[in-house]
């Protein structure tokens, strides 16, 4: 097993000592004069993230002198990812968790089926910048990977998204600017997810992972000093070769973000193309609709549906002792993490989570996130979840009966009386399975003429009294619909207000 020197560790930075030639890369470098943890970015505030997701992020600018390696240990969580977005905040390319190969062949990655979770196990990303890696007469003693596998996980981050141009299409406003189709990408943003990730209880204590930049034309680390900005009005940013940092907004010549393509992939989302609706489902007072191809710096194993709620829906039910109900079929989910569990390969999802949120211009924020975690299901999937404001449902609904009850009062009632929309996600749809979000095109509502693109895996959603509550759970009628194409339906657009806002 490797070892790994604790990165935490005291020392002092201004005169770092030089590598010890007895050492590898990691052994000189995983240390606090040149790893640097990937800061945790709260996602839930501004553009309506998953509340049991923890998220970090960084962004960076490039040069083909350098390279990023990014460190960490896999985690005790249900799901990790790592992906690098361009300088249009745009999806470049990922690895699924379970591709993501360890560093050594003595450690295992959990997310493959049948691994149990362990303690301790290590991997490394690398992401190019058009350079060339030093040859092993070029590379300074003690900078070596000395067989450590750093080449199974690379991620060229000069590259341009595919797909996603506007370039050539009819209507655009004048003023609309060409998109950049060929880049390269001067910068963007690195992104890990970890969803319920649990504490580290190992030797190895890597919380967050750890990114260190490396110079190619010796192979050793760059002092952290010397790549990462921590003030956005710090005088000396042109100084800087490039940089990594924490904030993402700095209006500069030669930035991370392209604001300009950014804010043309925004408009083109959620002005240019227009959603397609069919009628309204009858009794459901939630229409979902799945949001654009393009959302800034998306989950790309996720796919998300919304539903725009009258700006009284919450308030009204809080003033009226109201409950809003949800009936549903779960998809057979992931148990990680647990102990001792592991993934089968025989999961339909690997993540679902609702979300209810606060939309006003270009911020969402999440108030709260249900996950599959919280849920009741009967033998057959079925789901009941009753959404309580302080008042008390009755006294049949409880687990036993396969209800679940939800009370979020404890949620300042200014906060919840703001909720106007819904974001459900599904995410690693397993192979064969037709009824997740994935399955919805974008800016279509899920339910169409033959009974919806998930049949009932999406939520119906009614608000009731307590009366209106059965003992029994009714349970919705099975409609066959998954796995439709929109070729298969005829659309046919309605007056209902389709308008998508984009989410994380």
């Amino acid at each position: 097993m490797l070892a790994v020197p604790a990165v935490a560790q005291s020392t002092n930075c201004t005169s770092p000592p030089p590598p010890d030639p007895k050492k590898n890369f990691f052994q000189n470098f995983l240390g606090p004069c040149y790893a640097i943890p990937i800061p945790t970015g709260p996602l839930n505030t501004t553009v309506g993230g998953d509340l049991n997701t923890t998220y970090n992020r960084i962004f960076y600018r490039t040069s083909p002198l350098y390279e990023f390696l990014i460190f960490g240990e896999f985690p005790n969580a249900r799901s990790l990812s790592i992906t690098p977005y361009d300088d249009h905040l745009t999806l470049v390319d990922w690895l699924d968790d379970y591709q993501i190969v360890p560093m050594t062949a003595n450690y295992q990655n959990p997310f493959l089926p049948g691994n149990t979770f362990q303690e301790d196990q290590l991997y490394a990303i690398k992401l190019t910048m058009g350079g060339t890696e030093p040859t092993p007469q070029n590379t300074t003693p003690g900078c070596g990977f000395n067989g450590i596998n750093v080449t199974s996980n690379v991620f060229d981050i000069t590259k341009r998204h595919p797909g996603l141009s506007w370039n050539g299409l009819p209507g655009l406003p004048p003023t609309m600017p060409v998109h950049d189709d060929i880049g390269p990408s001067f910068g963007g943003e690195i992104t890990v997810r970890r969803q319920f990730a649990q504490p580290d209880g190992g030797k190895v204590q890597l919380q967050a992972p750890y990114i260190v930049v490396r110079d190619l034309s010796t192979g050793c680390a760059v002092p952290s000093s010397q790549v990462l900005l921590t003030d956005a009005n710090d005088p000396q940013y042109g100084n800087y070769t490039f940089v990594l940092t924490s904030e993402n907004t700095l209006n500069k010549e030669h930035s991370w973000q392209n604001l300009t393509q950014i804010t043309g992939h925004n408009w083109m989302a959620n002005t240019y193309y227009t959603s397609l609706c069919y009628a309204k489902q009858p009794f459901n007072q939630a229409v979902w609709l799945r949001s654009d191809a393009w959302v800034a710096a998306a989950d790309p194993d996720s796919s998300y549906l919304k539903v725009n709620l009258p700006s009284t829906l919450v308030s009204s039910a809080m003033a009226n002792q109201q409950f809003l109900r949800f009936r549903f079929k779960l998809p057979v989910m992931s148990t990680l993490p647990c102990s001792g569990c592991t993934l089968t390969g025989s999961e339909q999802l690997r993540n679902w989570s609702l979300s209810l949120a606060y939309y006003t211009t270009n911020v969402t924020q999440t108030i709260a996130t249900i996950s599959d975690k919280n849920l009741i299901a009967d033998p057959n999937g079925n789901v009941s979840l009753i959404l309580g404001f302080g008042s008390q449902p009755p006294a049949w609904v409880t687990p036993a009966n396969y209800y679940t009850f939800i009370d979020l009062s404890s949620i300042p009632a200014a906060t919840l009386a703001a909720v106007n929309t819904l974001i459900l996600r599904t995410a690693t749809p397993g192979a064969g399975f037709q009824c997740s979000a994935s399955n919805v095109p974008f800016h279509v509502m899920e339910y169409n003429p033959v009974g919806g693109y998930m049949d009932n895996y999406a939520p119906f959603m009614d608000v009731v009294t307590a009366s209106q509550i059965p003992q029994i759970p009714t349970v919705l009628p099975v409609k066959n619909s998954c796995g439709i194409t929109e070729s298969q339906i005829s659309v046919q657009p309605s007056y209902l207000a389709c308008v998508l806002q984009g989410v994380q």
